[in-house]
This record gives structure tokens, C-alpha cells and sequence, in this order.
């Protein structure tokens, strides 16, 4: 069986799946990417154990009951490479025949029985705007940990109300949380790993839907993003509860403009900082960076209206820039004290930063 498929709209599919391709060779099978024609439509699948993807590809011109196997990595590179407009592809003799224009190349196919099967869906659990889900994820998930050592802090918790949805994410030394509005009735929490969700809004950002959706699979989630599905694992562990350590009596009145922070903070850090230090009195706010090492100091200051008494905190500066890189409100207010996290918070976000010691 043969199909005919335009380059473009393949290397699309092939970008799409490509992140859930293994690049580790302890199966063979999980780097390579499987074509399958069904009821006149094709698929391009993807599966590394931890998760996959299937997306549904357009214009792709072959019968029902085509289905071969064939190595991403050096796929992708042939489409990439090649000058026509048309591809056509056939298996022969475990080989996977490609011709384009005056190209012609020969990749090794693998049996598709050997290829795992992509969890099915189950029960709808939530469905979501994609601008909502994609600000929930850009909002939080700088803040979780990428050490496997504690698995709840490399999730983001997704937690469900009527009516809410709060999305947070730490690494016990920083806490990012948002809560938005959704169509949702009952109670839930969900632990997501943080690379999943952001793998999910690097699809929503290629594939465009209105909305999102997720389904329960065992101990899988799979989420739907226009016509790719994509699963993953859930965390099985217990999330901290971080409602016990947000602050009930958080001070009103210091607004910050964020770019302006986000400048002054790039001036100092000039000195290459692994530590920043804040300083809040009458009518400034000092903002000093320190590189230890080499015993470097770059200082500077922003005017903002505060009265009160005088304030200090150091900080890990990259735990800031952080924020101020993936929240994009144009101004935010701040709660810092001589002791205990500060926090930065704005329209139905927090941001928790705790302070250096000694």
C-alpha cells in the first residue's frame, strides 16, 4: 500500500509527535514513529512509556489498512532536506521506500505488532479554555522542582472546584499558584508532571483549539488537544498543603511595575548574582546583587510609594527573575517582611518566595 502526503503538512505531524519519540534505544521500537490509515484518516503515533501522541494528519492520501513503522529521528531529517512538494511512501521487504521529487531513500521499518499501544480514554474529567490552561501552566511551572528524588514536587497540582480551578506548583523553596474560573461541578486534584503540561502548551500553541480537554485512563491522563491526543502518567504521591503556609493577613498597597523590576534586576545582575537582596524604605526600593565568589556588588533602585518601616530580604535571584519572566502582568503588589516568604501576588495569583539564611 502507498501514501501520498504533502511535505508540509507531514513535517507538521512529525513536529507534533516528536517530543514523545525516545531517544534512548532500550526498546528499539519506542524511537521510531508509527503511520496507520483507518476510515480514511492517518495518524502519526509516538511512545516512549512515559507518554504519547497521536495526532491526526490531513490530507494524507492512502486506504484504509495502511500501517508501517519506520525511525523518526532519521524520517524527520529526509523530510527536512527534501526539495518537492509531494511524498510518497511504501513499505517493501522491511524498508520503508520514500520518494519525493528526484529524491529517493530507503529507511529500516520495525513490525507495527511490536509498537505499544497509546492508553484509551475514559471518563471526561474537565474541559478547559486553551488561553486559560496555557497562562495556568506558564504561571506555575517554572516554580516545581526537576529532581526526581521527591516526584509530588515535579507535578503541578490541579486541583478542582466548583467553579475554580487552581493550578500551583513549588519546589519547597517557591510557591506559584493561580485560580480561574471553569465549568466544573464536584471536587478533584490531579498531580501532573510539569514537562507533560508543558508539552501539552507547546502543542495547544502549534495546533490552535479553542479548548482542552482531560480524560482519566487508570493512572494515565489523557488529554486532548484539538486532533492530537496526548497521555501521561499521573504522580502518585502526597502534595504539600500549601495552604498552610499563605500568609491570611497579606498586606495591601506596594504596587510594583514589573517590567521596571525586571530591568533594574537585569542591571545588577550584571555582576553575574547568586544572590539579591530587596530593600523596601521611604519612597524606594533598593535592589542590590551580590556574586559571592568574586565578591562583585552592582546596586540600584526603583521609586515606588511605601511609608512604613524599613524591610530587607535576600533572595536566590533566579527564583525572581523567574516569576518575572513567565508572569506577564504589567503590575503587581508585594508583601515582603524581615521575616517569613515574601509574596508577590496580583490578580487571582501568589507567588511565595522564601528568603536566604544566614
Amino acid at each position: 500500500m502507498t501514501l501520498q502526503i504533502k511535505k508540509n503538512i507531514l513535517k507538521k505531524g512529525l513536529d507534533i509527535v516528536g517530543k514523545s519519540v525516545s531517544s534512548k534505544n532500550i526498546i528499539p521500537i519506542i524511537s521510531y514513529v508509527l503511520f496507520s490509515v483507518k476510515e480514511g484518516k492517518l495518524s502519526i503515533s509516538a511512545n516512549n512509556l512515559d507518554s504519547s501522541i497521536v495526532t491526526t494528519v490531513e490530507d494524507g492520501r492512502a486506504s484504509d489498512g495502511f500501517k508501517a513503522t519506520v525511525e523518526f529521528k532519521k524520517l524527520n531529517d529526509v523530510v527536512s532536506k527534501l526539495s518537492g512538494d509531494e511524498i510518497t511512501m511504501w513499505e517493501q521487504g522491511g524498508m520503508m521506500e520514500i520518494v519525493s521529487g528526484k529524491n529517493k531513500f530507503k529507511l529500516k521499518t520495525l513490525p507495527v505488532e511490536d509498537f505499544p499501544d497509546a492508553p484509551v480514554k475514559n471518563e471526561l474529567i474537565f474541559s478547559i479554555e486553551t488561553s486559560k490552561l496555557l497562562k495556568s501552566i506558564a504561571y506555575t511551572s517554572f516554580a516545581t522542582s526537576t529532581e526526581a528524588i521527591k516526584p509530588a514536587l515535579t507535578a503541578l497540582s490541579i486541583k478542582l472546584m466548583d467553579g475554580k480551578m487552581e493550578a500551583v506548583g513549588t519546589n519547597g523553596h517557591r510557591l506559584a499558584m493561580i485560580t480561574q474560573d471553569i465549568d466544573f461541578k464536584g471536587e478533584e486534584q490531579l498531580l501532573i508532571p510539569a514537562t507533560s503540561l508543558t508539552e501539552v502548551a507547546r502543542l495547544a500553541n502549534l495546533i490552535k483549539p479553542d479548548k482542552i480537554s482531560f480524560y482519566r485512563s487508570r493512572k494515565n491522563i489523557v488529554i486532548e488537544v484539538g486532533g492530537t491526543v496526548y497521555t501521561t502518567r499521573t504522580i502518585e504521591a502526597n502534595y504539600p498543603n500549601y495552604n498552610a503556609v499563605i500568609r491570611n493577613d497579606i498586606a495591601e498597597g506596594i504596587v510594583i511595575n514589573r517590567q521596571e523590576l525586571f530591568q533594574e534586576i537585569q542591571v545588577v545582575d550584571t555582576v553575574d548574582a547568586d544572590v539579591l537582596k530587596l530593600s523596601l524604605k521611604n519612597g524606594t526600593l533598593g535592589v542590590s546583587a551580590e556574586n559571592k565568589e568574586d565578591n562583585a556588588v552592582a546596586e540600584g533602585s526603583i521609586w515606588l510609594e511605601y511609608k512604613g518601616e524599613p524591610i530587607e530580604a535576600e533572595f536566590n535571584i533566579k527564583y525572581l527573575t523567574d516569576m518575572l519572566r513567565n508572569v506577564t502582568m504589567d503590575k503587581f503588589s508585594i508583601d515582603m517582611r524581615n521575616e517569613g516568604a515574601t509574596i508577590i501576588y496580583g490578580a487571582d495569583y501568589k507567588y511565595l518566595l522564601m528568603p536566604l539564611k544566614g
